[in-house]
């Protein structure tokens, strides 16, 4: 499964003529077509990925200059994403019925996740994990 960053109209439930433009992480099936998507996550540096780096480093880690680094590289992913990997997508073409409702693929990891008793966005999750299935394109 290959994912990235897009822009999408979202809508308000309560309200439907209300819509907004959000970033989002999109997850492509194996035919490339957009399967299903996730709020994205708002680029931070976690302390366990501070932890980490600090245990690889050779010499001691300048914390400021690491930090700015990481989140400036985690906002250019996505503001690179969103400039050109295509069309401005519609949430409700996800919805049943829409362009994108029931992928084969999302189907199957829907499933799945159900089987497992797991949020379909916890199952994501856990799958962004595997490398050699998931890739960002």
């Amino acid at each position: 499964m290959t994912w990235n960053y897009r822009i999408m109209r979202r809508y308000s439930p309560e309200s439907p003529e209300t819509y907004w433009y959000e970033i989002v992480e999109v997850f492509y099936a194996g035919d490339g077509i957009p399967m299903m998507f996730t709020t994205a996550t708002q680029p931070a540096v976690t302390h366990m990925e501070l932890e980490i780096e600090s245990d690889l480093s050779l010499t001691e880690m300048d914390l400021e200059t690491y930090v700015k680094e990481s989140l400036l590289e985690q906002y250019t992913m996505m503001l690179k994403d969103t400039d050109t990997r295509g069309p401005i997508l519609d949430e409700r073409d996800f919805d049943k019925g829409g362009v994108y409702a029931d992928h084969p693929e999302a189907v199957e990891l829907a499933k799945k996740a159900q089987d497992e008793n797991l949020d379909i966005r916890e199952f994501l999750d856990d799958e962004e994990d595997d490398e050699d299935e998931d890739e960002r394109i």
